[in-house]
C-alpha cells in the first residue's frame, strides 16, 4: 500500500454521505454524529487549512490547485486509514497534472447512482427544477460550492463536476489507482456486503459482526431522525432535508417521460456500462 487515503468519490447525491456514516459508526463503537463524520473533505475550507497550515484567503487558480494537492498528500501520510470525500471530477489542471494527488492512496471507492434518480434528488438538494438539474448534469462546466447558512464565506471551495458522464468516466478511467465501484442500488440492497468491500479495501480488519452493527447504527431512518432532531451542517440552504427518501427507482414516479428519455439519450453509453439500462 502506498498511503493511507481511501478516496470516497462520487457525483453528488450518490450515497457518499450514507457510506461515510456507516464508516463513522464502524470506527466509533456504533456511534454516529452526522455533524462529525469520520472523513475529511477534499474541498472543505477548514480541513484544507488545518492540513496545510495555510490560510486560503483569496487563493485561486494554480495556487489553489497546488494547495489542494498538498492536502491530498498530507492526508494520506499517517499510518491509519484516512477516508477522504470528494465530489470533484477527476481531471487535469492547466499544468497537465491531475487535480487530485493520488500518491498517498490506499484505495479509491467510486459511488454511483442511476442518473435518473440523481436528477430528482439533486433537484431537491439544489432547490432547482428537475429540468434545470437535468441540464446541469449535461454541462461540462458544471460545479458547486456551498455557502454558510448565515450567508458567510463558503464552507467549501468551488468543485468542478463536469457532466454526469464525464464525472463517471474521469474516475473510472484514470490509470493512477484501481477503483472499487459501489452502486447506490447495491448499497441499498445489501449494505453489509458493500461495506465489507470498502473495509477490505481500507484494510480495517473488522469482523462481519462489527460491520453489521455499524450498518444498523447508520440506517437511513436513524440518520433522517437525527437530522430532524439536531440538523445537518452539510445540508444546502435550499434543501429542506438532506436525508429525504433513500430509495432506488423513484424516478419512475418523480420524473417525466421526456426528462427520463433525455437523460438516457445523453448518458446512455455510461448507463449501459454501469448496468442501468
Amino acid at each position: 500500500m502506498s498511503g493511507a487515503t481511501v478516496w470516497l468519490a462520487s457525483y453528488p447525491k450518490s450515497g457518499n454521505t450514507w457510506l461515510r456514516a456507516i464508516l463513522t459508526a464502524l470506527m466509533n463503537d456504533g456511534q454516529v454524529d452526522i455533524n462529525a463524520l469520520s472523513s475529511s473533505g477534499s474541498a472543505g475550507r477548514g480541513s484544507l487549512e488545518s492540513l496545510t497550515g495555510w490560510s486560503i484567503g483569496e487563493l485561486q487558480g494554480a495556487e489553489l490547485v497546488d494547495l489542494r494537492r498538498r492536502a491530498d498528500a498530507d492526508a494520506g501520510s499517517g499510518p491509519e486509514p484516512d477516508f477522504r470525500k470528494t465530489h470533484d471530477a477527476f481531471t487535469s489542471a492547466s499544468d497537465g497534472l491531475p487535480t487530485h494527488d493520488l500518491s498517498a492512496t490506499r484505495g479509491v471507492v467510486y459511488l454511483v447512482r442511476d442518473p435518473r434518480d440523481v436528477a430528482v434528488s439533486f433537484a431537491h438538494h439544489l432547490g432547482r427544477s428537475v429540468e434545470e438539474t437535468v441540464a446541469m448534469m449535461q454541462d461540462s462546466g458544471a460545479g458547486l460550492a456551498r455557502p454558510q447558512m448565515d450567508g458567510g464565506p463558503a464552507l467549501q471551495l468551488p468543485q468542478h463536476l463536469g457532466s454526469w458522464s464525464e464525472h463517471v468516466r474521469g474516475w473510472l478511467d484514470q490509470e493512477l489507482q484501481p477503483v472499487t465501484v459501489v452502486r447506490y442500488e447495491d448499497l441499498l440492497a445489501d449494505p453489509v456486503r458493500q461495506a465489507l468491500r470498502v473495509v477490505a479495501l481500507a484494510d480495517l480488519g473488522c469482523a462481519r459482526e462489527q460491520v453489521e452493527a455499524a450498518v444498523s447504527a447508520a440506517s437511513f431512518d436513524k440518520l433522517r431522525a437525527q437530522e430532524q432532531d439536531v440538523g445537518f451542517r452539510e445540508r444546502a440552504p435550499a434543501h429542506a432535508q438532506f436525508f429525504r427518501k433513500g430509495t432506488a427507482g423513484g424516478w419512475r414516479s418523480d420524473l417525466s417521460a421526456d426528462r427520463a428519455a433525455e437523460i438516457v439519450n445523453v448518458h446512455g453509453p455510461v448507463m449501459h456500462r454501469l448496468g442501468y439500462l
